[in-house]
């Protein structure tokens, strides 16, 4: 009968494979707003492949747009309106409200 330690290994050795294969070694970050992996709860597609940009980014990359939200000069993320916001996910939930910018799609 194989010994625990053996069974243990065969057991583990592939999920070790699957881990060499998708680790970056904690360097990702999206190519639009730069947010770690850790920031974000998957990455998507963008316009440079898959696993390129972060979850809001490539919902916006989806959406149509050909680029990254503009960013005032403290780093925030600008909508047309003029209010500014720290994170992605706030700028894309004033954006549902926002009057500007439904009016411009209108």
């Amino acid at each position: 009968m194989p010994s625990l330690p053996r069974i243990a290994e065969q057991l583990l050795f592939p999920l070790a494979g699957v881990h060499k294969r998708h680790c970056d070694g904690g360097t990702w970050s999206c190519h639009w707003c730069h947010c770690k992996l850790w920031a974000t709860p998957s990455r998507g597609t963008g316009p440079a492949g898959p696993s390129t940009l972060c979850k809001n980014c490539s919902l916006r990359f989806r959406s149509g747009k050909s680029q990254q939200p503009q960013r005032d000069s403290a780093g925030d993320f600008c909508c047309e309106c003029g209010r500014s916001f720290p994170s992605t996910k706030q700028l894309g939930s004033h954006r549902r409200f926002c009057k500007v910018v439904a009016h411009q799609a209108s």
